[in-house]
């Protein structure tokens, strides 16, 4: 994982990780994502592939997949749609639900050839790496026509979250900028309602209100 050079060197580490994210699983978190669509990780996950809505029999990347919670809630709702798993993190990968391809590997340099998947999708995950390096593999990856699905938060000052976290959360711009750099045409832009009531059960008051700043 290729971090920016303020971000948590702790990302680094895969024991670090996994005992982390076995933790959230633990505690009934198995989206990793702060904002949620709806009341219940269930009913975001039904929210965001709406949003999404890959063609039928899609094939589908999801690009640092953590433990593959919202692929495995997208499967339940499309069984036509079929899943490849990403991380960098063997604990995490290790922790996703039986029955997926799952890849560790990096997604700065994602090992499938050009045009390979119909379908990606990048959940909380951008923050961890090179915004335009990032964008540039999930770009080159899919097939002519192919959609990308961008889940993630905002921020036109990322200082706060960045010390609490070590989440480099981008300006909408930012984003905007990098996406038509790597050939992705925003096709549909939304900020929808979000609450974070279950990612409040999880950390201490410093880093909610990190991200109450988003």
């Amino acid at each position: 994982m290729s971090l920016h050079p303020a971000q948590n060197a702790a990302y680094l580490d895969d024991v670090y990780v996994g005992s982390l994210t076995r933790e959230i699983v633990r505690r009934g978190c198995r989206t990793l994502q702060v904002h949620l669509m709806a009341a219940t990780e269930e009913g975001h996950v039904a929210r965001l592939l709406e949003e999404f809505s890959p063609p039928f029999s899609s094939r589908v990347l999801d690009i640092g997949c953590g433990v593959g919670g919202v692929a495995a809630g997208m499967k339940a709702l499309r069984p036509d749609l079929a899943f490849v798993l990403l991380n960098r993190s063997r604990a995490q990968l290790d922790l996703c639900p039986p029955g997926f391809e799952t890849v560790e590997a990096d997604f700065h340099e994602i090992p499938f050839p050009p045009a390979s998947f119909d379908a990606a999708m990048l959940c909380y995950v951008i923050g961890n790496g090179e915004l335009d390096q990032v964008l540039g593999e999930a770009a080159r990856v899919l097939k002519v026509g192919g959609v990308a699905l961008l889940y993630d938060f905002t921020v036109e000052g990322p200082a706060r979250l960045l010390e609490a976290v070590g989440y480099m959360a981008h300006p909408i711009d930012d984003i905007r900028e990098a996406a038509t750099r790597a050939g992705l045409e925003i096709a549909i832009e939304q900020r929808p309602p979000t609450n974070t009531h279950a990612f409040r059960q999880l950390f201490d008051d410093s880093v909610i209100a990190a991200f109450d700043v988003v």
